[in-house]
């Protein structure tokens, strides 16, 4: 199946990261992997279930609420020509030491 696949973090309320092996699994032993063709993530957030059916080369739909995921699942469901290695992405995952006061300061 899937493992050991990298996934950036997403500090995102309600991602569906943990879940990801269970909903594979429990998939692939109730309907079939091989008798799915396509998948709607109604619910993409992060993309993290939509991302793991591209990997298992799934034709994949995702939707989303906000603008921001519109962004993220385009970058990781559509996107098939570009890859960023971990140290490309890493900076957006650090930890804004200029976080404090920033509200205040600027609004």
């Amino acid at each position: 199946m899937i493992e050991n696949i990298y996934f950036p973090q997403t500090q995102y309320f309600g991602s569906k990261e943990k879940l990801g092996p269970f909903i594979i699994e429990n998939i692939d032993k109730y309907i079939g992997l091989d008798k799915i063709n396509s998948v709607f993530d109604i619910f993409s957030g992060s993309a993290y279930v939509a991302y793991i059916f591209k990997l298992l080369d799934k034709k994949v739909i995702g939707n989303d609420y906000l603008n921001f995921n519109y962004h993220v699942g385009n970058s990781l469901l559509v996107n098939n020509n570009e890859t960023l290695s971990k140290n490309d992405i890493s900076p957006f995952f650090l930890r804004n030491r200029n976080k404090k006061h920033f509200l205040e300061n600027n609004y």
